[in-house]
């Protein structure tokens, strides 16, 4: 799909930093059996596949918290220790990467650009399955939900990989499925892109304020050509 402008985009990005769940990989239904295994072992309703979706790219313990109604605490951390021990079993196995994005973030490397990901997955599982997805040798840097104090949408995640990569926010673009990635990118003053393929709407990258907004991964060629 071609791109869509919304307001600015970066030219030559130096640096992509991206999320991972519903961007580069195809986790969410993994992420919904997951999530529905868990709350059965905890006793507590199933919530909706729609509503899981809506809740991806938010740390789990806000995810879980949302879901259940639960307030954060010894409850919503043992379901979180649950999950995880599940998702290894079921979700890991499930997820796929989307087309063409082993071939763009080649492409993005041999151009010099450095590959981030800002995601609120674990550091070892997100590093886990970027090797098993064979894209982990594109990957400089990883800044995880166990990495910051700040979740998103908070822009630490990118101050973190800018100061890293030592660019400035305008040498870099921040795509995402997710208003928290738009959110997050537009407070840490970079171009943005939404990816409509994902756990969000059009409609809501374009009112957290998406630069742009693609069809399809492989869409952001046009942007590093």
């Amino acid at each position: 799909a071609a791109v869509t402008l919304h307001v600015r985009r970066a030219a030559q990005p130096r640096v992509l930093i991206l999320d991972f769940d519903g961007t580069v990989a195809d986790t969410a239904a993994g992420i919904v059996d997951t999530m529905s295994e868990t709350f059965r072992r905890i006793g507590l309703p199933v919530p909706e596949a729609g509503a899981v979706r809506q809740t991806i790219g938010l740390p789990l313990t806000e995810s879980i918290a949302r879901l259940s109604g639960l307030p954060c605490g010894r409850r919503v951390e043992e379901a979180v220790s649950v999950y995880r021990e599940v998702f290894e079993r079921i979700g890991a196995r499930a997820a796929c990467l989307f087309p063409g994005v082993k071939e763009t973030l080649c492409h993005a490397t041999g151009r010099g650009v450095t590959v981030a990901v800002a995601t609120s997955r674990g550091h070892r599982s997100v590093e886990s399955l970027c090797r098993r997805l064979g894209i982990d040798m594109f990957v400089a840097h990883y800044v995880a939900e166990d990495d910051v104090a700040e979740k998103k949408p908070h822009p630490e995640a990118v101050h973190r990989i800018l100061h890293t990569t030592m660019a400035r926010p305008e040498h870099a673009l921040v795509v995402g499925d997710t208003s928290f990635d738009i959110l997050m990118g537009r407070a840490a003053g970079c171009a943005t892109c939404g990816v409509s393929y994902g756990n969000h709407s059009h409609q809501e990258l374009l009112e957290a304020g998406a630069g742009c907004i693609v069809g399809s991964f492989g869409d952001l060629l046009d942007m590093l050509a």
